[in-house]
């Protein structure tokens, strides 16, 4: 029934932890409990988003 299951082995806050990181080590700047007005787009794509009240 499980043949194709599967799943992060070191859970997946692991996974989510190595996109942050490097998205910092690409110079973004992670803004966690913040509201998102816009989403920025060029040619089709995300490039960014606006938020307020950012913490």
């Amino acid at each position: 029934m499980f043949s194709d299951y599967w799943t992060v082995k070191s859970g997946m806050q692991s996974w989510a932890d190595i996109l942050a990181e490097n998205f910092r080590k690409l110079s973004g700047n992670l803004k966690l409990n913040s509201y998102v007005d816009k989403i920025i787009t060029k040619n089709g794509a995300a490039i960014g988003v606006s938020c307020m009240n950012t913490v």
